[in-house]
């Protein structure tokens, strides 16, 4: 079986058109057309396979899609991620729902609390977090992305750390009853 790509139009033809020169200059004006759409479409195949694409290749790509938020020395798996949101990222570039993308890349899980619901400035917002494994370099690494895809008229208040605990809780009363008598010295 012969590959699309090593194919050639003109063997195709039939019989009374193989020797038309019109017909030759069009079958190769078309191969050449074909070539280069296989080979757009073999680049393609890094964004179907970007889970098992190698790491180096991530860095190239980030940096020719401009990667917002890319840092060579993030995770692998962050790398993944922030890759294959880039395109959409840039389309929701400047609204509250790609800063709340960001907080799960970036922290695993959160979200925001705009300034109506916490009796705040307007404008201004919070990102709570429930991932206790953030450091001081994370945040700072976040406070630095942010600045490129919010609003520029937002304005980050703080980064809540929200942790939870269960514990068992014990409750003890003590009832007293008795009668009080109340002396009064007169004079």
């Amino acid at each position: 079986m012969i590959s699309l790509y090593d194919s050639y139009l003109v063997s195709v033809l039939p019989n009374f058109l193989k020797n038309d020169k019109e017909a030759q200059a069009y079958c190769y004006a078309l191969d050449r057309q074909v070539k280069k759409l296989l080979n757009r479409a073999a680049v393609l195949a890094i964004w179907y396979d970007l889970q098992n694409v190698d790491e180096s290749l991530l860095d190239y790509l980030a940096i020719e899609l401009r990667t917002q938020y890319y840092s060579v020395d993030l995770e692998v798996t962050v790398k993944r991620q922030l890759t294959a949101n880039t395109l959409i990222w840039y389309q929701k570039a400047g609204t509250m729902a790609a800063v709340d993308e960001l907080i799960s890349t970036v922290f695993g899980s959160g979200k925001i609390q705009e300034w109506h619901s916490y009796n705040g400035d307007p404008h201004h917002f919070k990102v709570q977090t429930s991932n206790p494994l953030i450091t001081s370099e994370d945040i700072q690494k976040f406070n630095d992305i942010i600045k490129n895809i919010k609003r520029k008229t937002a304005i980050l208040d703080t980064i809540d750390i929200v942790l939870t605990a269960t514990m068992k809780t014990y409750y003890g009363f003590k009832l007293q009853t008795g009668t009080v008598v109340r002396l009064k010295q007169e004079g």
